[in-house]
Formats: structure tokens, C-alpha cells, sequence
């Protein structure tokens, strides 16, 4: 019984992270609107076509995927005209601090207590970064 209500909770903790709604509440996973909300995401999140620098349409997932990344590859290295040059004084105006003075701090290792602190701060539902896993996982393991 205990590993049966352990494998709801995680399956809801996954569900609840896939659609990302903080309106699931305990029991809410089996409801019809909830599973819905997931599959409008997924839908919502896809890309079904995407149109190539020739004109041409592309509608299967593995051409788009190939496609994408041909895209980026030609940007690779190339340089982007409207930025402007910047200067390391002008940098060091703008941001206001002393290279040599802040270099300590940002050498510095980082304790396990202030990643703890970090992650515990962080609001229930909400993801810390691209891998999709919310906080709470992260607080509960």
C-alpha cells in the first residue's frame, strides 16, 4: 500500500511538472481536465511545420529536427553586424566593480549549505532550470 500511494505521488509529481499547472491539488491527477491540460501543452509546445530558407514546407518531425539544426549550424561563427563594439573600460564603467577586488568571491568554492539555501527558497512548482524538474523535487529527494 505504501509503495502503491509512493508511485501515485511521484506520477503526480510528474504530471504536475509536465503540465506545469499549480492548480493540481491532491487527487486532482485522475480528473479528465487535468490530463487535457497536459495534452493542449503538448500540442500547444510542438512544431508541426516550419518553412526552410528556400521556401520550402517541412512537416516531418525529423526534417524539421534536421532542418533546425542546419539552421544554427550556419550561425556558428558568424559575427552579428548590429551589435556594437564594447570596450572592457566601458564594461567596467557600466557594471560598477573592481575585477580584482570581486574575483575572490566568484573563485570561491560553494558550499553545500548555500545550494541548500538556494534550493529550498525556490517556490514549490516552480522549475530552476531547463531540465524540467520542478523545486519540489528537488526539496523532497
Amino acid at each position: 500500500m505504501v509503495q502503491l500511494l509512493a508511485i501515485q505521488k511521484a506520477k503526480e509529481s510528474f504530471l504536475r511538472q509536465k503540465s506545469q499547472q499549480q492548480l493540481v491539488n491532491c487527487g486532482d491527477s485522475n480528473s479528465r481536465f487535468f490530463y487535457s491540460m497536459v495534452k493542449t501543452r503538448q500540442a500547444k509546445n510542438t512544431i508541426k511545420q516550419l518553412v526552410t530558407e528556400t521556401g520550402t514546407i517541412v512537416e516531418d518531425i525529423e526534417e524539421i529536427g534536421h532542418e533546425a539544426v542546419e539552421f544554427y549550424k550556419k550561425l556558428l561563427g558568424t559575427q552579428d553586424t548590429k551589435l556594437k563594439r564594447v570596450t572592457v573600460d566601458t564594461l567596467r564603467k557600466m557594471l560598477k566593480f573592481h575585477l580584482e577586488e570581486d574575483s575572490v568571491n566568484l573563485c570561491a568554492m560553494v558550499t553545500t549549505d548555500e545550494i541548500r539555501e538556494v534550493v529550498m527558497g525556490i517556490k514549490k512548482g516552480k522549475a530552476p532550470g531547463p531540465d524540467r524538474y520542478s523545486a519540489q523535487f528537488f526539496q523532497e529527494h
